[in-house]
């Protein structure tokens, strides 16, 4: 019996329990069918902009090009918002034409509001409730 005790000694005697720790096998993961994985991986996942929420930079500059016009034309640096509407809807269908999408740069008043928020968040313009400022200009 005295050789199954371990032994601190080179060349001991060693046992099931001086080898260390058993190594598990681990246990087997349930397979998930694609529904509860796709699922699983949205819930997961951290949502980004929605395409149609930013605005494109072509609209961007029309939209300051359009801004631009009527405070040379006023001589204030304050552009109402609803100018910059009429302005578009008195232009030719051909210049109201977005070249890269071949779609109206606007189809209200809301969408120019959406697009000078875009520029102020860009810090190209101010908006002081309806008025649109342009800094860099």
């Amino acid at each position: 019996m005295a050789e199954d005790i371990p032994s601190q000694k080179q060349g001991g005697v060693q046992t099931r329990r001086s080898q260390g720790p058993a190594i598990e096998k681990p246990a087997k993961k349930m397979k998930l069918d694609d529904a509860a994985e796709v699922a699983d991986l949205f819930t997961q996942s951290v949502r980004v902009a929605e395409r149609e929420d930013r605005i494109d930079m072509s609209v961007k500059k029309f939209v300051y090009r359009v801004a631009s016009a009527i405070q040379n034309e006023s001589g204030s640096s304050k552009v109402p918002m609803d100018k910059i509407w009429k302005k578009f809807f008195l232009m030719d269908e051909k210049e109201q034409l977005n070249a890269a999408t071949q779609k109206p740069y606007f189809e209200s008043l809301e969408d120019i509001k959406k697009c000078c928020a875009a520029l102020e968040e860009d810090k190209i313009a101010m908006i002081d409730g309806s008025d649109v400022i342009l800094t860099g200009n």
